[in-house]
């Protein structure tokens, strides 16, 4: 299997990597219903928590979980979400998770918590980011995409 570091999946444990990512490409392609996809899935809602392995094993699990019809509305979903709730900085980041995948995850969830916490980036990323100083002088940023 390729390498995903910069793509749509982080590097991981091989559960937590290859099986998430097969799901979703299953999933993609139409195939969300396979009785072998919907008892991965199955299984992943009976023993994962977000606090199983580390933040790419986490996030590449999450990301599956929510994309899946299966499991979207799961409660390890909502559990998930809630760890990243609380690992989110003032900056909106959140700690110790990769930005890019976490983001990617969070945009698909059709979750309360999932969108107060993108919006709580995006608050943050554009008061933080629209003044910056200039030989002493404050001056206005150039406005970014989510401005």
């Amino acid at each position: 299997m390729r390498s995903t570091f910069y793509g749509e999946f982080g590097p991981g444990c091989t559960i937590f990597y290859q099986a998430t990512y097969a799901i979703h490409l299953f999933h993609t392609f139409g195939l969300s219903n396979n009785e072998q996809v919907q008892t991965t899935v199955g299984s992943y809602l009976e023993f994962w928590s977000p606090k199983w392995c580390g933040a790419w094993c986490t996030i590449n699990v999450l990301r599956m979980l929510i994309e899946h019809p299966l499991s979207a509305e799961s409660k390890q979903v909502d559990t998930g979400l809630e760890h990243l709730a609380k690992l989110q900085t003032k900056t909106g980041m959140w700690k110790g998770f990769p930005f890019y995948h976490t983001f990617h995850a969070l945009s698909r969830a059709k979750n309360i918590v999932a969108r107060s916490r993108l919006k709580r980036l995006f608050h943050q990323s554009s008061r933080d980011r629209t003044r910056m100083e200039v030989g002493g002088k404050r001056k206005m940023r150039p406005k970014r995409f989510w401005s």
